[in-house]
């Protein structure tokens, strides 16, 4: 227990056991740009890929922070409640 050695793998061990706990779990989408029509971005469609689109309550905040995105690219997340 004197040894050095033995500290610094316990140590490492425990670092690798809090990083792999921290990962997300859920899914990750990369998406493209978003480009949805101005009809969209007002009833707040926003397609993001042939097979993927985000439908938001056209009045909460989610909507109209959206509707500055429009043009960008990023990732959405789906993180899942556990």
């Amino acid at each position: 227990m004197n040894n050095p050695r033995f500290w610094l793998v316990l140590w490492i061990l425990l670092m690798l056991a809090v990083w792999l706990t921290a990962q997300e779990r859920g899914y990750r989408l990369a998406v493209g740009r978003v480009q949805p029509t101005d009809q969209e971005a007002r009833i707040c469609y926003f397609p993001l890929s042939s097979a993927a689109a985000v439908t938001l309550f056209p009045n909460g905040e989610p909507c109209r922070w959206m509707q500055t995105q429009v043009g960008k690219t990023g990732t959405l997340f789906f993180v899942p409640d556990e």
